[in-house]
């Protein structure tokens, strides 16, 4: 009977620290020439990251 619930704790153990692998981190970066707001620069005509 301990045999298996051993075997079952370590199933779910397994099973939770399984689901953990699969995260992700992404992100992003733009660029533009000129950010304008309300036809006002707001970036004094240099580039926007």
């Amino acid at each position: 009977m301990k045999k298996s619930q051993y075997s079952v704790l370590a199933l779910s153990t397994a099973m939770i620290l399984a689901g953990n692998a699969f995260a992700a981190v992404s992100g992003n970066i733009g660029g533009t020439s000129n950010y304008l707001w309300r036809g006002a620069t707001q970036t004094k005509d240099a580039v926007a990251i």
